[in-house]
């Protein structure tokens, strides 16, 4: 219900009237049910009563409303009406409780954020996750979870003292809350552990964020007595409807990712799903090759070397700083054969000790499929002949020069 009763008030400060208010829960008892009567009446009166009854006693109250404005011929503020309300509602309300907003507003920060970091606690995190993942499977959206680690968190408070480990992670979350979109939401899961929760967001764009996150954090400048010092973070990703359909099972895959990214050197952020793919069959495989954004038209070639690859995707590693999300076509020399073209998405981007980056690759079957397509209409729209002519004669010609190739 907390999740509900944040809504409702953020709903209450936001409203420039009583009327602006009502028409908002309203709107959102449409589309969430009778919980958000639950969790008004308990924040407006600290009544505890079932959905239905609460529901009976919201829709009384706005009535009452309606009926003080015709009597007096002025607007009533909700307060008093609801007090004026309860009183008259016989003996089950002789002495109303009516909440002032400042006060449970103040109340609600205080007990549901964490001090050290101003994020949410862990208390909040099931009622925010499956509130969540309930509005996801009703609306039939994605959503994603982000488990972070600090790297070695556990040296840098021992070497440095608890101080300094305090300010780190204060910095840490402040950058979290920096990055996040609107919608996003931070917790201290406990320690140096924090996790993201990201409505209506896919597993790419997920990422997308992490990394920018994760990348914020490596170049955070901790001042321990006079001296500069750095920290690092690893994330793992999992989400919702591809990896699991409910809380604990999500948070639990996103740790089992987390725990990837820390074996694959620290500093990383894993996807769940890159662990399914990495069921398949993985192979060294060692080229010099050629990467380029797609696109048919001359672009600048970056140089790398690939690493390993499966059906799913390949690790390579370049001089060159790719985007993650960046789609790409990779050009692989395998023997003595034409080169072996890969298309796909960059969806991990990781600095090595040697200057460079290892760059994760999932292929896509489907882009390869439509590359080639458009590779075909390109060509066959530069040949189109000009002028009159047998156009039968003209496409077989033009037929025989694509075998050629």
């Amino acid at each position: 219900m907390e999740l509900l009763m944040t809504t409702v008030l953020n709903s209450k400060i936001t409203s420039p009237d009583d009327k602006k208010f009502i028409e908002e829960i309203n709107s959102l008892i449409e589309n969430e049910g009778d919980g958000v009567c639950q969790a008004v009446i308990k924040m407006l009166t600290d009544l505890n009563m079932p959905p239905d009854e609460a529901r009976k006693i919201w829709f009384d109250i706005v009535d009452h409303r309606e009926a003080l404005y015709s009597f007096l011929g002025r607007d009533v503020d909700l307060l008093t009406v609801i007090a004026d309300y309860l009183s008259l509602s016989g003996h089950f309300f002789k002495n109303p409780k009516i909440v002032e907003f400042e006060v449970l507003e103040k109340a609600l920060s205080d007990s549901r954020h964490d001090n050290l970091t101003g994020l949410l606690n862990r208390g909040c995190l099931w009622e925010i996750l499956n509130g969540h993942l309930a509005q996801a499977k009703r609306h039939n959206t994605e959503l994603a979870v982000l488990f972070i680690d600090v790297d070695d968190f556990k040296f840098f408070n021992d070497t440095f003292g608890h101080q300094a480990g305090d300010n780190a992670l204060a910095s840490i979350a402040n950058v979290i809350r920096e990055e996040s979109r609107t919608d996003d939401v931070a917790i201290r899961y406990g320690g140096e552990e924090l996790v993201v929760v990201m409505p209506n967001t896919s597993e790419k764009n997920a990422l997308v964020l992490a990394e920018r996150i994760r990348e914020k954090v490596e170049g955070l400048s901790i001042k321990v007595d006079g001296i500069t010092r750095s920290l690092t973070m690893s994330g793992g990703i999992a989400s919702f409807p591809a990896d699991a359909h409910d809380g604990y099972a999500l948070l639990s895959m996103a740790d089992k990712a987390l725990y990837r990214a820390k074996a694959m050197g620290k500093n990383n952020i894993a996807l769940f799903a890159e662990k399914k793919q990495r069921s398949c069959s993985r192979s060294r495989l060692v080229r010099a090759i050629k990467i380029k954004e797609i696109g048919f038209d001359p672009g600048a070639l970056i140089h790398g070397a690939s690493k390993n690859i499966s059906m799913g995707g390949m690790l390579f590693e370049t001089g060159n700083q790719l985007d993650v999300g960046a789609n790409i076509e990779v050009s692989i020399p395998i023997m003595n054969t034409e080169p072996l073209f890969l298309i796909g998405s960059v969806v991990r981007v990781g600095a090595t000790k040697k200057g460079r980056y290892d760059v994760g690759m999932v292929i896509s079957f489907k882009k390869l499929e439509k590359a080639a397509k458009e590779e075909i209409s390109s060509f066959l729209m530069r040949r189109k002949p000009k002028g009159k002519g047998n156009s039968t004669e003209r496409a077989s010609m033009d037929s025989t020069n694509i075998v050629e190739m």
